[in-house]
Formats: C-alpha cells, sequence, structure tokens
C-alpha cells in the first residue's frame, strides 16, 4: 500500500523544486505562521527549504523546526545538524559537523573537536564521507 504524503510537506516539496529560492522560503514561513506546519513530515520539508536561508533568524526557525520534529521522523536530526552547521557559518564561525560548503564547492572550517561518533548522533555519517559526498547537500 503507498503512503500518502502530507499535503503541506508536498507543497513545500514542490515549492523548492519550482519556485525561486526566496519565494519557496517566503512560503514555508507562510506555511509555519499560519500553523499549517504541524506533522512531522512538514516540519522536516519546511526545514529543507529554510536553511537555506542567509538569514539566521529563519534558519533558527528552521533548527527549531528540526528538534520539534526529533524522534518522530528520521531526517529530523540531520536535518538540525544541517541547521545548526548552517547558523554557525552564517555567524562566520567554523561549523561543528562538517555539512556545509562555501560558494565554490570548498569545505567551510570545521570544529576539529567534533567527532565521528557525535555526528552518528546526530544521524549523519562520518566527516571523511561528508567531504567526499559534498556534505549531503541537497540540490
Amino acid at each position: 500500500m503507498a503512503t500518502t504524503m502530507d499535503p503541506i510537506a508536498e507543497q513545500l516539496v514542490v515549492a523548492l523544486r519550482t519556485m525561486p529560492l526566496s519565494d519557496a522560503i517566503e512560503r514555508a514561513l507562510s506555511r509555519c505562521r499560519d500553523g499549517s506546519v504541524q506533522t512531522p513530515e512538514s516540519k522536516c520539508a519546511a526545514v529543507r527549504v529554510l536553511l537555506r536561508s542567509d538569514d539566521g533568524n529563519v534558519v533558527q526557525a528552521a533548527y527549531d523546526l528540526a528538534l520539534g520534529a526529533a524522534g518522530k521522523h528520521a531526517d529530523a536530526m540531520p536535518l538540525a545538524a544541517r541547521c545548526y552547521d548552517r547558523l554557525r557559518v552564517l555567524a562566520g564561525q567554523p561549523q561543528k559537523f562538517g555539512t556545509c560548503r562555501n560558494a565554490d564547492g570548498s569545505m567551510h572550517a570545521i570544529d576539529p573537536r567534533t567527532t565521528d561518533s557525535e555526528r552518528a548522533k546526530w544521524g549523519l555519517p562520518p566527516l571523511a564521507v561528508l567531504v567526499a559526498d559534498g556534505a549531503q547537500e541537497e540540490r
């Protein structure tokens, strides 16, 4: 039996694929403000859009949504880690986990104290895999 995607999650996935990024971010923020983003699936879909923002407040909202879905959706913890790294990069700090790349494709500075064991707790692969795979950045 096929499962049906949450309609809000589906709408946000489509927005990310078909709209200019700024419009997709605004659509996700609008759905968050109007209370439509309720399920773990819709929270994770909103996070996938919002974490692409250059506005730290928007990325913080994405982080909070991801943590709110933790334990209820398999993608929540890795998405939270990506948001955390994005927040650090936006603040000019080294990322913790290794999920962010610079505009030229190079890896943004990484805090060397973060272990692969800690990455695993957040649902992420070892750093060597992140580096090789392009930081799992969804394009």
